[in-house]
C-alpha cells in the first residue's frame, strides 16, 4: 500500500512538474568509472519512468553496445539516440529518425582522412547492429599503423568488421559516419582542418575519454548532433523544449544541452567543458562516481 502512495505521490509531482522529457548520456553520465549502473542511479531512473516521464539515452555509442549498457535497468520503454543523434530508435530496435552521411561525400572523407596520416573507420547500415568498416592495417601508411588506442576500439568490434582494400572506392549502403581515434590534443586543429575543407556538407564531433591518447573524431551528416532526435521527438511527443532537461559530461552533449530547458553538466566533465557550460549557463551537479546523475533527476524530479 505504502509503495502504492509513493508511486501515486510521484506521478501526481510529475503532473504539476514541467519536466517531461529526460535525455541522459551514458559512458561518464549513466555509467560510474568502472562503466556500471549504480544502485542510487538505478533507483533514480526506475523513479522517473513510473512518473510516465519519457527518456531519451543520447550516446555516441552504436545501437547495439548502448542498449547492452541499458538492459540492467529494466526499461523496456526506453528510446535510445545512437551515434551522436544520427539514428533513434526504440529498445525494441525500430527506427524512428535517421541522419545519415551522403554515400559520396564518405567517400571524400575517407579519402582526406588518410592523406592527413589517420585511419578511417566507416560505420554503415541502419540496423541493429551495424557493421564497421576499415582497411587492413598493414595496407596504411600513417603515423596511427600501430596506434593501440585504434586496435583496442575495434577488437570491441571484431565480430562486425568488414575489411576492405580500398574504402573510399568499395563502401557502398547506407553511411552512419566516419570515425578516427586521435589525441585529444589534436581535435581542435583536425576538426578545422576538416571543416575548411568539406564546409557545411559535414558536422565534426568530438568525444572524449579519460585517456588523454584516445578521443573519437567522427565526421557525419551537417545535420548531426544529439538535439536533433532529442527535438524530433519532443515535437513528436507535443514537449516545448523548456520542459526537457538534459545530462551529460562530454563535448559532443553540447548541442544537446543547450537545446534543454535545463541542461545539466557532470561534474567529471573536462575543466575546459566546464568553463563553456558555466558560460552557457549548465547546472553542475556531482561526479559520476558521487551519483551525479542520480542526484540531478532526484533534485529535479523526485524530491
Amino acid at each position: 500500500l505504502r509503495s502504492e502512495m509513493e508511486i501515486g505521490y510521484r506521478r501526481w509531482r510529475s503532473q504539476v512538474s514541467r519536466i517531461k522529457l529526460v535525455a541522459i548520456d551514458i559512458d561518464g553520465t549513466l555509467l560510474d568509472p568502472n562503466g556500471e549502473i549504480t544502485p542510487r542511479t538505478k533507483t533514480a531512473m526506475e523513479a522517473v519512468a513510473n512518473l510516465d516521464i519519457q527518456i531519451i539515452i543520447s550516446t555516441g555509442r552504436r545501437f547495439w553496445t548502448a542498449r547492452e549498457k541499458v538492459i540492467p535497468l529494466g526499461l523496456q520503454d526506453l528510446i535510445l539516440s545512437c551515434h551522436n543523434g544520427i539514428l533513434l530508435k526504440r529498445f525494441n530496435g525500430e527506427l524512428l529518425y535517421h541522419c545519415l552521411l551522403d554515400l559520396e561525400i564518405a567517400k571524400s572523407v575517407v579519402d582526406f582522412a588518410k592523406s592527413r596520416g589517420l585511419y578511417p573507420i566507416v560505420f554503415e547500415s541502419v540496423a541493429d547492429n551495424c557493421r564497421v568498416l576499415v582497411e587492413p592495417f598493414e595496407s596504411m601508411k600513417t603515423d596511427y599503423l600501430h596506434d593501440q588506442e585504434t586496435i583496442a576500439y575495434l577488437e570491441e568490434s571484431q565480430t562486425n568488421t568488414c575489411f576492405f582494400d580500398d574504402l573510399s572506392r568499395q563502401i557502398t549502403g547506407q553511411i552512419i559516419e566516419v570515425v578516427c581515434v586521435i589525441p585529444a590534443k589534436e581535435t581542435k586543429e583536425t576538426s578545422q582542418v576538416f571543416e575548411q575543407c568539406f564546409g557545411s556538407t559535414i558536422k565534426t564531433i568530438v568525444a572524449t575519454v579519460p585517456n588523454p591518447n584516445r578521443s573519437f573524431f567522427s565526421i557525419a551528416n551537417s545535420q548531426a548532433g544529439k538535439s536533433g532526435p532529442l527535438k524530433f521527438w519532443a515535437d513528436q511527443s507535443g514537449i516545448d523544449h523548456r520542459s526537457v532537461l538534459a545530462i551529460g559530461d562530454n563535448y559532443n552533449d553540447l548541442d544537446m544541452l543547450q537545446y534543454a530547458g535545463i541542461g545539466v553538466l557532470m561534474g567529471n566533465a573536462d575543466p575546459e567543458l566546464q568553463q563553456i557550460g558555466s558560460k552557457l549557463g549548465f547546472e553542475l551537479t556531482a561526479r559520476n562516481d558521487q551519483d551525479g546523475l542520480a542526484k540531478t533527476l532526484e533534485k529535479h524530479l523526485l524530491s
